[in-house]
């Protein structure tokens, strides 16, 4: 009986993990020194219907880090319609809005052909790089 009340919200509950966990993960980087640029403050964003898993920003370089967290397994074309959506919220996204730099990126359970998306310039995890 348990496991029919469970299972429905699994991976929704895990996803909700998985974001605070990616923004750990992130945290991480950033005082490693592992990310384009040291960001100062990092959180969830949202616009009306618009939201952006995490941002992360530094308001001394205008450099602005959009992710987005999806727990599921992606291949390297359905990441990049996962940006393409994210590049259409980042124009919602008041902030330096004319003089930034902005890194897209991506977190999920597992992309594949990963390395082509950083090598096309943008930020790629997945449970590997943990």
């Amino acid at each position: 009986m348990l496991n029919t009340l469970i299972k429905p919200y699994y991976n929704q509950f895990v996803g909700h993990c998985f974001e605070d966990i990616s923004k750990q993960f992130l945290q991480d980087l950033n005082t490693e020194e592992r990310l384009p640029f040291e960001f100062l403050r990092i959180g969830r964003w949202w616009h009306r219907e618009k939201e952006i898993d995490l941002i992360a920003l530094n308001d001394e370089t205008k450099e602005i880090l959009l992710m987005e967290c999806k727990w599921q397994e992606l291949t390297k074309n359905e990441a990049l319609k996962v940006l393409g959506k994210l590049k259409d919220k980042s124009k919602y996204v008041q902030w330096n809005n004319n003089e930034r730099t902005e890194y897209p990126g991506i977190i999920a359970k597992k992309i594949t052909q990963k390395e082509e998306l950083r090598s096309s310039g943008v930020i790629a995890f997945d449970l590997e790089d943990f």
